[in-house]
């Protein structure tokens, strides 16, 4: 009998430390998504505000142009895009500031050029963001998974808890019934 409550004693501490390395190992877990969960709403915010500034600076890029396409209709330009256009300068009455005022509008063409394609890389980029930002929608799905999980796991370990607390309180009810019994058998056998 004193051997079956020791092993049942050794059995009952086995599980108990394992149910402690668990639960040590959950509490490191939560640790753990907490962590990827605050920087996880960090990036969120940094990319609700990139997307905010892209989305300001698109505006402001198209307000430009507006404004720079009525400029040359009413300046009488050729269109900015067209790479092999020269601008007309008089050779005879040209001074040194007419050349490098045509040689400068050059360069801004081919400067205009190069933002123009810029903005193109933006934009893909832009397309880029929401793609990603669609998967992240998917991603905090998953996230209520791995909540359903942990929560799984903590009810599962409180349903051990309870076993090992019932099955404890078996043990002392025995433990008891060992000793009374034990405390009868002393007191017939001591003499009087």
């Amino acid at each position: 009998m004193i051997m079956d409550l020791a092993a049942d004693e050794r059995s009952f501490l086995n599980c108990l430390l394992e149910l402690n390395a668990y639960d040590r190992q959950l509490w490191e877990n939560m640790q753990r998504i907490t962590d990827v969960e605050s920087k996880l709403v960090t990036l969120e915010q940094k990319q609700d505000k990139m997307m905010y500034d892209i989305s300001s600076i698109n505006e402001e890029q198209k307000a430009l142009d507006a404004v720079v396409t009525a400029l040359e209709k009413d300046l009488g330009l050729p269109d900015w895009t067209d790479q092999n256009h020269s601008l007309p300068v008089d050779a005879l009455a040209a001074t040194p500031g007419d050349v490098k005022r045509q040689q400068l509008l050059q360069l801004l063409i081919s400067v205009d050029s190069q933002i123009k394609e810029a903005d193109s890389d933006l934009q893909e980029i832009i397309d880029q963001v929401s793609a990603l930002h669609k998967s992240k929608t998917a991603v905090s799905n998953s996230k209520k998974y791995t909540e359903d999980q942990v929560a799984q796991i903590l009810k599962n370990q409180m349903e051990t808890l309870i076993y090992v607390d019932k099955k404890t309180g078996e043990l002392d009810a025995k433990v008891d019934e060992f000793k009374d019994v034990l405390d009868g058998r002393n007191s017939t056998l001591s003499p009087p």
